[in-house]
């Protein structure tokens, strides 16, 4: 009776190890499609002229300007004890104290320049748009900026709308205002005659992000995401670095608004809780004419 051989062990292994090459050479071959095909999407954002293409494209750097929250501490001249004290309201230590009114104790300096955990959520999203087309912007506070550095170069202020600093007047005060009152902010719209309300429903959070873009000083380009909260511009950076999230937010405005202005201001309403955006909403686009510039 014939038996039949078995493959020697060489043959096992040898079998084994081309499956394998083949195996890992068809995932390589995969990802490097993959990734070719993300490149190719995070250039096209990079080119796109509705955000990203006049930073990409200038010849100015571009400064990526984040609003920053502060810590101070609090002294208790009763009992000797010190806290320190975070409230993302504030700016500065004149704005705490006035938020301190009914505090026992000195607020002394100490200050700390704290970057919000988004924020760095933030700065993933957009970091890419630029090196993919050879740029790297700087990194700046608000807290540190300084005239000299806004005449120089393109900016992106992402943040709060108490947390602009320097680049407060350069922001536009038509159609658009916000006044700052003990009921908390409002945000009025003079060209719908409307006005909104910020804030807070328990952990509900109510909330509106401004996108503006014109021309600054010196020729320079600066693009405002701000909101009340750290919610609303967090939604706004994702809509905007991601191409088609990008593109449904264009669409939305071409269908609602028509044409895109080269310069513009818009509105959107974004709802959710601390971590999570539940609805945003598309409110109003204004074109920006240069007399409306600061």
């Amino acid at each position: 009776m014939k038996r039949n051989r078995r493959p020697s062990n060489t043959v096992v292994i040898l079998t084994a190890l081309c499956f394998a090459f083949a195996l890992s050479s068809v995932m390589l071959w995969a990802t490097l499609r993959h990734r070719r095909a993300a490149e190719m999407q995070i250039r096209d954002l990079a080119e796109d002229t509705f955000i990203w293409g006049d930073f990409t494209a200038s010849r100015i750097p571009t400064t990526l300007v984040f609003s920053d929250v502060f810590t101070f501490r609090v002294f208790d001249s009763n009992t000797g004890q010190s806290r320190l004290l975070y409230d993302e309201r504030t700016d500065s230590i004149e704005k705490l104290r006035l938020l301190l009114s009914s505090e026992t104790g000195d607020v002394r300096g100490e200050e700390a320049h704290l970057l919000p955990c988004k924020n760095l959520w933030d700065l993933h999203r957009i970091y890419p748009i630029f090196t993919q087309m050879n740029k790297t912007p700087r990194l700046q506070l608000a807290s540190r900026l300084n005239p000299g550095l806004i005449r120089s170069s393109n900016i992106i202020y992402i943040g709060r709308y108490g947390g602009m600093r320097e680049l407060e007047p350069f922001f536009p005060r038509h159609p658009v205002s916000v006044e700052i009152g003990f009921g908390g902010p409002r945000l009025y719209d003079a060209s719908d005659s409307v006005s909104y309300s910020p804030g807070r429903e328990g952990d509900r959070i109510n909330d509106y992000v401004l996108l503006a873009k014109m021309p600054g000083p010196k020729n320079v380009t600066i693009l405002y995401i701000v909101s009340f909260s750290e919610l609303g511009s967090h939604e706004m950076v994702r809509q905007i670095s991601r191409p088609t999230s990008l593109d449904e937010l264009k669409n939305r405005i071409n269908s609602r608004f028509g044409e895109i202005p080269a310069y513009y201001l818009l509105i959107m309403r974004v709802q959710g809780f601390e971590h999570t955006v539940v609805h945003s909403e598309l409110l109003a686009l204004h074109s920006l004419a240069f007399d409306q510039v600061p």
